[in-house]
């Protein structure tokens, strides 16, 4: 896995933090581009992105926006893979920059629609979404009832490569 680092500003955080409360999920159309993510990349995924959001007992509050991208030039195939995005929030200190996973290595990362589906893929049916699992079955609700294994560990990915970051970064202050 690849792991870049963009920073965020207050207000593109906001943003996020707007969309979807702490300890919920969500499934967002934006139509337009993703504040802390290059355009050129956004422009190759779709309008629909998951958001998460899960506090902690320590006050920290992660946040994920998964995005999907088609890849119709993958060489196994078309393709729909999933591009987390994150940030942790802590009271006690100032936010962390923002990370994106690149050429992430999880089960259910990458997806092979049929070739039937194909056009429900780039239409963005949430349905197709659902049904290839791509997606949850809901549209939101909280994250404890967040049931699409592939969002889980990609926002597991997220937590876990936030919180070694912050825990070091919070030792060396």
């Amino acid at each position: 896995m690849k792991f870049d680092w963009c920073p965020l500003s207050n207000e593109q955080m906001e943003f996020y933090r707007n969309l979807c409360p702490p300890n919920q999920f969500c499934i967002l159309k934006t139509g337009k581009p993703l504040p802390g993510i290059s355009s050129r990349l956004t422009s190759k995924c779709a309008s629909t992105i998951f958001l998460a959001s899960s506090g902690d007992a320590d006050g920290k509050i992660y946040y994920l926006a998964n995005l999907i991208r088609t890849d119709l030039n993958d060489p196994n195939g078309f393709a729909v893979d999933q591009m987390p995005f994150g940030f942790v929030i802590d009271t006690s200190m100032q936010a962390l920059s923002g990370v994106l996973v690149q050429h992430g290595n999880w089960e259910g990362r990458t997806n092979y629609p049929p070739p039937a589906e194909w056009e429900n893929v780039l239409s963005e049916r949430l349905d197709t979404f659902k049904e290839l699992t791509i997606l949850p079955k809901a549209d939101s609700g909280n994250i404890s009832q967040l049931d699409c294994p592939t969002q889980k560990y990609a926002f597991s990915v997220i937590i876990n490569k936030l919180s070694t970051v912050f825990l070091n970064r919070k030792t060396n202050n």
